[in-house]
């Protein structure tokens, strides 16, 4: 009923040949668990993967590689064309992954959230412009699961960002990523607050698609950008970049998509994108371990309060976990964190419509640890916080049954989780201000005093001005925002001082990155004139509206960006496609109060380790 994930499975021969690729791969039927480590015996069906176009690899870690805390990597087992997305899929509609955000994170050197940050495995939301800028008023995390995690990042931050670094690790560096990913989509899946009990379960943000942005030959690793200096800089990779790895994976799985996004009763689903055969895997999925009580946070107001309750991250409705446990598995394989919930006892019949689960998860064996200490499985869990990398943890998602094409793939959440989604909607259901609209709710959803920032940027086509709000008002939660760069120097003769005339004014420039997420700026418009003929000054008609505004800093900037708090800096000529319209933090339907949260269960499967049951 809600969202959720996961993939992995079994390969076995990898022949290189003339530059051919070939493989052969295991799929596994019904497997046999360990109580001890919870991994599971399988036995193999045989299936050709020679087509695969992307794999997932173990890598042969050089000692300069940026990447050494990864074992594993994205490679093109097949050319991968300019523009193809990745990873690819036998669908038509072309969809990408959900973006989530984890607000106010303290800052910790010894959390597994700043670990996992350090070596790529989560983004910081104001620098890596994938949005979530504005979600709080501290530190924003963000996890970009699919390729976002997966793939390896070609930036070493260090030395990309200092101009006197002629290491080979900064040359390597400035090359480029050879993936880009656009601003994802946003909006609430037709689950509107006050008219579903989904609202607030699931990532608002969707849709981040991750493409070639030049052609891709056999063996070279995929990169992405995850620090955002590339985006920042505008610079993108070039043809020069490519970089051979033909040496350096070995164990390996495809990672082409047998599943798509799409729209389902319960707001975004995952589908299959070609006949699936029973016992075969459907995806694969690495997980990220993380304790659970680093999914609880104060907002960033609330530190001091004694009695301040700590609130769930929604990254822990993404999460597998078990009761009797402190370890939460986030898996960040392509596409599994659509996957809904369905119960696997249903039956169904022309009487009873509801669909059973078709798919389960369990270990994959393919990349774990020859060594018992090295076998994160065996760990307990102060040891498994200690761990440089979360690899070999791997998922796979297996056929219960034949699946066909454009079914949707469903998982049994477990007893916990249905037993807490139900108490949840009857709660729900008891508020005298929610009433169960259905998917057409939308429409009616909006008042005066809220409004998601996506819609207004959808209704509103002429801003009002400061002055204009005093008797028309937008909704509390949103405030409008401009991409504009402002970079202070000594030589500023721009910045006009608050006692200036605000008409002296700075022109608005269009530049090359300039709609990125971290140039967008809060700012109040404070005149609009439409445009004029540059030679007579004369109105033309049906032409654009330019707007005036007084731009502000946001959180996060450099020293550098910063507007002197003394400085009115006010810019003219903004073309409406420039503004935003953005939630104020703590608005959107993600920081609901009483919003659903409960880990996906797994204590029923057998497949938590007696090492990780320390509850």
């Amino acid at each position: 009923m809600i969202i959720l994930l996961c993939l992995h499975k079994h390969v076995v021969a990898l022949l290189l040949a003339c530059l051919v690729i070939d493989f052969t791969h295991d799929v596994i039927a019904e497997p046999q668990c360990n109580a001890a480590d919870g991994t599971c015996a399988s036995s193999l069906i045989e299936e050709d993967l020679s087509d695969c176009h992307v794999i997932l690899g173990l890598r042969n870690v050089r000692n300069n590689d940026h990447n050494s805390a990864r074992k594993l990597g994205v490679f093109a087992n097949r050319p991968l064309p300019r523009g193809m997305p990745l990873p690819p899929t036998t669908s038509s509609e072309i969809t990408g992954d959900v973006v989530i955000h984890l607000v106010d994170v303290l800052v910790s050197n010894t959390s597994q959230l700043d670990k996992w940050l350090s070596h790529g495995y989560l983004v910081d939301a104001v620098s890596s412009g994938y949005g979530g800028n504005y979600e709080g008023n501290g530190r924003v995390l963000t996890a970009l699961p699919g390729i976002g995690m997966l793939a390896s990042s070609f930036v070493d931050e260090g030395a990309a960002n200092d101009e006197t670094n002629n290491d080979d690790s900064s040359l390597v560096a400035k090359r480029g990523p050879n993936t880009w990913a656009s601003i994802p989509t946003t909006d609430e899946a037709n689950h509107p607050r006050r008219y579903s009990p989904l609202a607030g379960s699931f990532a608002l943000n969707y849709n981040l698609t991750f493409r070639a942005i030049q052609p891709i030959s056999i063996g070279e690793e995929i990169t992405v950008d995850r620090s955002g200096w590339f985006r920042r800089n505008s610079l993108k990779g070039a043809a020069n970049s490519k970089i051979k790895h033909m040496d350096q994976y070995d164990s390996v799985v495809c990672l082409d998509s047998n599943i798509y996004r799409s729209y389902s009763k319960n707001g975004r689903g995952a589908f299959a994108s070609k006949s699936i055969q029973k016992g075969s895997v459907v995806a694969y999925s690495p997980v990220l371990p993380l304790p659970k009580n680093e999914l609880q946070y104060l907002r960033k107001k609330d530190l001091k309060k004694i009695d301040a309750v700590p609130r769930d991250q929604l990254l822990l409705n993404y999460c597998f976990g078990h009761d009797k446990s402190s370890v939460l598995l986030f898996p960040y394989g392509s596409f599994v964190n659509y996957i809904n919930h369905a119960s696997s006892e249903l039956l169904v019949s022309k009487e009873d419509k509801h669909p059973t689960a078709n798919v389960r998860v369990m270990w994959s064996e393919r990349f774990k640890g020859e060594k018992v200490e090295e076998d994160p499985h065996s760990m307990a869990p102060a040891d498994l916080w200690n761990s440089p990398s979360p690899e070999p943890l791997v998922f796979e998602y297996i056929a219960l049954r034949d699946i066909q094409p454009n079914e949707e793939i469903l998982l049994d959440y477990g007893t916990s989780w249905s037993d807490a989604w139900d108490n949840h909607v009857s709660r729900w259901k008891q508020d005298p201000l929610n009433k169960e609209g259905g998917l057409d709710a939308m429409a009616d959803s909006n008042s005066n005093d809220y409004s998601p920032a996506y819609i207004m940027e959808d209704v509103v086509s002429n801003l009002r001005t400061a002055e204009e709000q005093l008797s028309f008002p937008y909704q509390k939660n949103v405030f409008t925002a401009c991409f504009y760069r402002y970079e202070r120097t000594e030589s500023n003769s721009d910045a006009i001082p608050s006692t200036t005339i605000l008409y002296e004014a700075t022109p608005w420039k269009m530049s090359r990155g300039l709609f990125d997420m971290t140039n967008l700026r809060p700012c109040k418009v404070i005149s609009r004139a439409p445009a004029t003929d540059r030679h007579t000054g004369e109105q033309l008609h049906g032409g654009k509206i330019f707007y005036t505004a007084i731009i502000q800093n946001r959180p996060g900037l450099a020293e550098h960006e910063r507007i002197p708090n003394d400085t009115k800096h006010v810019v003219s000529g903004i073309p409406r496609e420039a503004f935003r319209f953005v939630d104020r933090p703590y608005s959107s339907d993600e920081h609901l109060e009483g919003a659903f949260r409960h880990h996906i269960g797994l204590d029923e499967t057998g497949m938590y380790p007696e090492a990780w049951l320390d509850l």
